[in-house]
């Protein structure tokens, strides 16, 4: 091997940067009293420096990476946190339970066609026909099944026939120019009604 060639490979190892002493460090970083460019990372120990230029004092207290070589911070970078948007929501519902399929273990309540699903592993047959009052997430499915046995329910709210009185006394119920017999529900004004012999009664559940 030439002389030449000797002293290029010479050169060009001592003034390669030693990566083998380069680190990457991350952690909540803390600006140090009084300094505008001294700062430590928690959990780390020793101060650093930071480069020239960099806003430290909008980075104190988050979390950062990092890179430090040759003993010298060469970059610090704000660690940023993915945010799950929250997409779904709780809704309570209240009534009296009405088992739909026992082995898929789905039920609804009385006035109210939609069909939830039971928390995993209960037995609904307990609830059948009680009051209860159950948190619902957007896939339908009740986080819980409180019996409302020592609860009275709600206060049923009377709403005045619809209708001619010759209805009301025999017992149905109008809804336009159609009558309904005793029993029969409806979705009145955003909330579930059931025909109780000729006087609509609200059931406090929403309908659309």
């Amino acid at each position: 091997m030439t002389r030449p060639i000797l002293i290029a490979l010479a050169l060009l190892v001592f003034s390669s940067p030693a990566r083998a002493s380069d680190r990457v460090l991350s952690g909540e970083l803390v600006v140090l009293k009084g300094s505008s460019s001294q700062f430590r990372i928690v959990g780390t120990d020793g101060t650093f420096t930071a480069p020239s230029g960099t806003p430290l004092t909008e980075l104190d207290g988050k979390a950062v990476t990092v890179e430090v070589s040759n003993g010298r911070v060469t970059q610090i970078t704000e660690q940023t946190v993915p945010i799950t948007p929250v997409t779904s929501g709780v809704e309570t519902i209240r009534g009296q339970l009405v088992l739909r399929d026992p082995s898929a273990s789905t039920w609804g309540v009385v006035g109210d066609t939609t069909t939830y699903r039971a928390p995993a592993g209960l037995n609904l047959q307990p609830y059948v026909g009680k009051w209860v009052e159950a948190s619902i997430d957007a896939n339908g499915r009740a986080s819980q099944i409180t019996l409302l046995a020592d609860k009275p329910p709600p206060a049923p709210v009377v709403v005045p026939p619809m209708g001619s009185a010759a209805a009301a006394r025999a017992g149905t119920c109008m809804v336009g120019d159609a009558t309904v017999a005793s029993g029969s529900s409806v979705c009145r004004g955003g909330v579930m009604h059931r025909c109780d012999n000729g006087a609509w009664i609200s059931l406090g559940t929403a309908c659309q």
